[in-house]
């Protein structure tokens, strides 16, 4: 079960911030994890998708609180529905992230062998701009392949059978894709709705972020203190100093 992490502090969150927007969108959950979590036993950008989007929902947690709120339209009547979750429910509910979960795992289909490895964000960094990224990045993972016990080129396997490695590394990776269950209030229809973890993380690192800076220049302009000396202030007492006067 993955838990909650410690939050960001403000000078945390600026460099988080900071990291995310130098990086490419899909390699931003890896880079904002990669500056603030520097000790994890492999670089974020080797863990597997699932595994990165976990830690980041935890920091998320840890950083602005369980409750989680978005907008998502109905895909009958195209009625905007409102969407509150747990994100702790969320996060208990995943698999605790393991380097473990990096070795290759084995698939027979057919008269195919073929040893796979989780994909992650590297992959998708390497193949963002090939013409079917989804396939690349399957076929990329496959370790080593055999066909009736004679070792085979990946990028000779039949497409059903990148299909059905596709289908094992989402078992394997459940936290890949978080999916919500929602109700349109409207229309009463029903549809699993994916959790874009890295977006929400980053469009409220970039609310706090801004927010930090703006109270920075306002509190560097009235008592001349340096960006370290205010960071060093809790939240709490930064907004205390903007409303003595």
């Amino acid at each position: 079960m993955a838990q909650p992490l410690a939050g960001l502090n403000g000078e945390e969150i600026l460099r988080a911030w900071e990291a995310a927007t130098a990086a490419e969108p899909v390699g931003r959950c890896a880079a904002v994890l990669g500056e603030v979590l520097p000790d994890l036993p492999i670089p974020a950008a080797l863990l597997p998708i699932g595994g990165c989007d976990t830690l980041l929902l935890a920091l998320r947690v840890g950083t602005f609180g369980p409750a989680l709120s978005g907008v998502s339209s109905c895909p009958d009547c195209g009625e905007d529905v409102d969407v509150d979750t747990n994100a702790s429910a969320l996060l208990a509910a995943l698999p605790a992230v393991e380097a473990g979960a990096t070795r290759p795992a084995r698939l027979e289909h057919g008269d195919y062998t073929v040893e796979y490895r989780l994909p992650n964000t590297a992959d998708l960094l390497a193949v963002a701009r090939a013409a079917d990224p989804g396939a690349r990045v399957v076929a990329r993972c496959v370790e080593t392949a055999e066909h009736a016990g004679q070792r085979v080129d990946r990028d000779q396997l039949p497409t059903e059978v990148l299909h059905a490695v596709a289908e094992c590394m989402a078992g394997d990776d459940p936290a890949a894709d978080i999916r919500l269950r929602l109700t349109c209030p409207a229309c009463a229809a029903e549809w699993s709705a994916h959790l874009d973890v890295a977006g929400v993380f980053e469009a409220e690192l970039t609310g706090a972020a801004l927010q930090i800076l703006s109270e920075v220049d306002e509190l560097a302009s009235r008592y001349g203190w340096s960006e370290q000396q205010i960071l060093a202030l809790s939240p709490t007492r930064r907004r205390t100093y903007l409303e003595l006067r």
